[in-house]
């Protein structure tokens, strides 16, 4: 069975990463919090880990097609619809 942690991303969160690998917890997926650094801790996880997986998929909240730029800037400017992380796609 696999275990994986799931936290809020700050910069400081690679050290716990790094802690439960060392537990034998086999990935991590950050979740986006208010003033959060999710690729900064994602890159740090990466550079300090060896093992661990990491899933930021669980950030990702909406993907649109280009074409609705518009759209997913008035998610997240008003965190509609549990707005976390908008991706657009060409």
């Amino acid at each position: 069975m696999d275990w994986g942690l799931y936290f809020p991303s700050h910069i400081q969160s690679w050290q716990w990463v790094s802690h439960g690998e060392s537990r034998g917890f086999s990935y991590f997926m950050p979740y986006d919090s208010i003033g959060s650094d999710v690729y900064e801790t994602l890159a740090l996880c990466a550079h300090n880990t060896k093992t661990i997986k990491l899933d930021p998929t669980l950030v990702i909240s909406h993907t649109l097609p280009l074409e609705e730029t518009p759209k997913g800037y008035e998610l997240m400017d008003g965190r509609t619809a549990n707005a976390i992380k908008v991706v657009l796609s060409p």
